[in-house]
């Protein structure tokens, strides 16, 4: 304990942290899946198309991360209609492979 002008103060010293990336449940894919997402920049209507795999749903988050648009799709390609403020989104594409994130930007 520490005296200081009649107060009294307390450290604490702490030792030995490390900080470590723990995703966990998801098989994230790369871009190596061959999905696009065009145009983009756009006013709403996006194609998402996949080169590779089966399309099986598609999410759209805001920044804060809050689902905002959700479908199922089953196929190779998609069009969607985005009905939201202008502003940068994230897509989540579920393949049969796996999952592949996207950032787009609506006008």
């Amino acid at each position: 304990m520490v005296h200081v002008n009649n107060y009294s103060a307390s450290y604490y010293f702490i030792d030995d942290v490390s900080v470590v990336d723990c995703t966990v449940g998801v098989d994230e894919l790369t871009d190596d899946m061959q999905v696009s997402i065009y145009p983009n920049p756009s006013q709403g209507i996006f194609e998402v198309k996949s080169e590779k795999y089966k399309i099986q749903s598609i999410e759209v988050f805001n920044v804060l991360g809050e689902k905002i648009y959700n479908e199922e799709i089953k196929d190779i390609t998609a069009t969607i209609n985005l009905q939201a403020p202008p502003g940068v989104y994230f897509m989540q594409v579920h393949t049969e492979k796996g999952i592949l994130r996207k950032k787009f930007v609506k006008e």
